[in-house]
């Protein structure tokens, strides 16, 4: 805008009449104005500057920054219609709007203001212009910027304006950072912590920001003082030292502190006053103030992390166990010679040096800390154990023979049989045996899937009597030897340490069959509360089991023990039919010679006419359907026998002998005898 000299009175009109009523001024554009004479007083020349109608002075701003080191900002006040956005680069990855002459063009580059209409324009009433060359000037005096534009817009018009005030956010070189919220005292961030040190982390509600402060005070205080602390890499009383750091996410940056920072606190009742005034180790200064609560838990030493546990043996059925402890870099190691009361490293308190109960040994050859090349023995202490699931935890705390207190925890799984629940992966079972097995009864004989031998055992599995394998179903744990259930005899043996455990109540074995593999899962409870869950997934070695027709008799009249010719002593020929005469059917069975009726058990089919088998004197003439007469039984036939007061029940399972089909049918009710 061009500069207006107001030209006022000629020197004529320095003298006034005393009739005159007004004065009239003219200024160098020609305009008049007019004044009554009685009210003026005195006259001055002022020479005024008005201002340009081509200059824009911007009072608000918006801005972000980037990672790449670019500030979009957009520049504007509420009397003008017009809004500036830039998009600035500054030096690469610059984490604000650094000061200097940034120019517009449309090639990439540091220092430049990109003219592409996409990220820099002049807007007014919904029409976007952009820029066309020129230059944005930048100064920086504290929080303060003064941002002058000289700039050409695209349609060959100028644009000149200015900014002056704060950038927001953390745009600016200089900035307050957001109020965080409530403070926190962190006392497991810190691995080397010391009575004194207050290691406080805080955000805004946004987080916009991360920091941490490492307060350092005297010993023994049950809170940070109040007073003026410095920056200091050596961690004195009154200083906030090298752990402490500043990230910031909108751009992303991460910063440490330099000397020149402070924080002062002070209290007032029970909310704390933190003012900081911090600069970083880039020149930047950054301002915040808390005032609020904040809670300081009481001085616990930190507890080393320990990364690893191993076995390093395991005695007197378990209740001895040698542990070995490290770090994750292997500087540190905790060797302990441990001594519980079960055949499992049980949850409780352990002792150093007590005699009895939970406890550790303290001869050095077996219990000590290593560190580096140096052993030292323990003096006192306990580690408490404690299980979450199959996760134990080993938190010690330990005074070490030359006096230096020790605090550790390891969390982890416990390998092998030390601990109180145990994974058995089984290699390929085998079929085994047992004395007096019975039809339906399987063994399985178990150990573990790698070369080591580190157990065997074997599941007793009840099927059907007919069975040449386990079917296919889920076993529970009983003692009545009936199908579907896992026997007593099932046990496993381990050999690291030696122990030999019996199936309790609760344990379940499921199989099924998957083309040719034979897949075992299940869970066997065991003695002290124990479990084992198992699994296996492979081959097997049992028989296909060939696909049975299966026909149910009609349930037949009560039955008659006759005198069939040749009998002996302890024979029942056994004769039945059902009322529609659909087949006729003769049991032969034997018993001890004594027997003077159908002792109850269970009856296989044999030629060799002993005592709980039927012979083969039996048959059936089979009508409905008409299979034939005189069909004959086959192995793997059964009978089971038993009595409820006078009445019998014979549940009949018989394989006819030739024939892919099973005959079926239980009768319960009264027997006739001719004897």
């Amino acid at each position: 805008m061009k500069h207006q000299l107001l030209a006022a009175f000629t020197a004529t009109a320095c003298t006034l009449g005393a009739a005159a009523q007004s004065v009239t001024v003219t200024s160098a554009d020609g305009i008049k104005h007019k004044f009554a004479a009685d009210r003026v007083k005195e006259i001055t020349f002022i020479k005024t500057s008005a201002t340009d109608p081509d200059a824009n002075v911007f009072s608000a701003v918006t801005a972000r920054a980037y990672s790449s080191g670019a500030i979009e900002a957009t520049f504007s006040d509420p009397e003008n219609p017009k809004t500036l956005t830039l998009w600035m680069v500054g030096p690469t990855m610059a984490k604000y709007l650094y000061d200097g002459v940034y120019t517009a063009q449309a090639e990439y580059g540091e220092m430049t203001v990109d003219t592409d209409k996409s990220y820099s324009f002049v807007s007014e009433g919904g029409v976007n212009t952009a820029l066309q060359s020129g230059t944005v000037t930048v100064a920086i005096a504290g929080k303060v910027y003064t941002i002058t534009f000289d700039l050409t817009l695209i349609d060959g018009n100028s644009f000149k304006g200015s900014y002056k005030g704060a950038m927001p956010g953390l745009t600016g070189r200089d900035a307050t950072l957001n109020t965080c919220e409530t403070p926190q005292v962190k006392t497991n961030d810190r691995d080397d912590r010391v009575d004194g040190e207050y290691y406080i982390k805080m955000n805004d509600s946004d987080w916009s920001y991360e920091m941490a402060v490492d307060f350092y005070a005297l010993a023994g205080t049950a809170k940070l003082p109040a007073g003026t602390y410095r920056y200091g890499s050596d961690n004195a009383a009154g200083t906030f030292g090298a752990n402490s750091y500043l990230d910031t996410y909108t751009p992303s940056s991460n910063y440490r502190f330099a000397e020149g920072s402070t924080v002062e606190v002070s209290y007032e009742g029970d909310n704390i006053t933190m003012a900081f005034n911090l600069v970083t180790d880039d020149g930047r200064k950054f301002d915040m103030t808390y005032t609020g609560e904040i809670t300081f838990p009481p001085f616990e030493a930190p507890k080393t992390q320990l990364a690893s546990m191993e076995i390093d043996g395991l005695y007197s059925g378990g209740k001895n166990r040698g542990l070995i402890f490290k770090t994750a870099d292997e500087s540190l190691s905790i060797v302990l010679d441990m001594y519980g009361e079960k055949t499992f490293i049980e949850e409780g308190t352990y002792t150093v040096a007590a005699s009895d109960g939970l406890r550790i040994a303290t001869d050095q050859r077996y219990t000590y800390v290593k560190r580096g090349e140096t052993t030292t023995a323990l003096q006192s202490g306990t580690v408490a154990v404690s299980t979450n699931d199959r996760i134990y935890t080993f938190d010690m705390a330990f005074v070490l023979a030359d006096g230096t207190p020790l605090n550790a925890i390891y969390t982890g799984v416990v390998g092998g049989f030390a601990s109180k629940d145990f994974d058995l992966e089984l290699a390929k079972p085998t079929i085994g045996s047992v004395n007096d097995q019975q039809p339906g009864e399987h063994i399985i004989n178990i150990s573990n899937a790698d070369q080591d031998w580190v157990f065997e055992g074997r599941l007793d599995l009840f099927s059907d009597v007919n069975s040449t394998r386990p079917a296919a179903g889920t076993y529970t744990f009983s003692t009545d030897k009936t199908a579907g259930t896992l026997g007593e005899l099932t046990t496993i043996d381990t050999f690291s340490p030696n122990n030999n455990f019996t199936a309790q109540e609760g344990s379940f074995v499921t199989i099924s069959y998957e083309g040719s593999n034979l897949v075992l899962t299940g869970t066997l409870n065991l003695e002290e509360g124990r479990k084992a869950p198992l699994y296996y997934n492979g081959p097997h070695d049992y028989p296909e089991e060939s696909a049975k027709e299966t026909i149910d008799l009609n349930t037949c009249q009560a039955p008659k023990i006759i005198d069939n010719n040749g009998r002996v002593d302890g024979e029942f020929y056994v004769k039945m039919n059902d009322a529609s005469w659909n087949y006729d059917m003769a049991i032969d069975f034997f018993a001890e010679a004594s027997a003077t009726a159908i002792p109850a058990g269970t009856y296989t089919y044999s030629a060799e006419n002993t005592p709980g088998t039927f012979g083969p004197k039996s048959y059936i003439d089979l009508y409905t359907p008409n299979l034939g007469s005189s069909l004959r039984f086959a192995e793997g036939s059964t009978v089971e026998v038993s009595y409820d007061g006078d009445n019998i029940t014979m549940a009949f399972s018989l394989n006819l002998a030739e024939q892919d089909k099973v005959l079926k049918m239980t009768y319960t009710g009264p027997i006739n005898s001719e004897l």
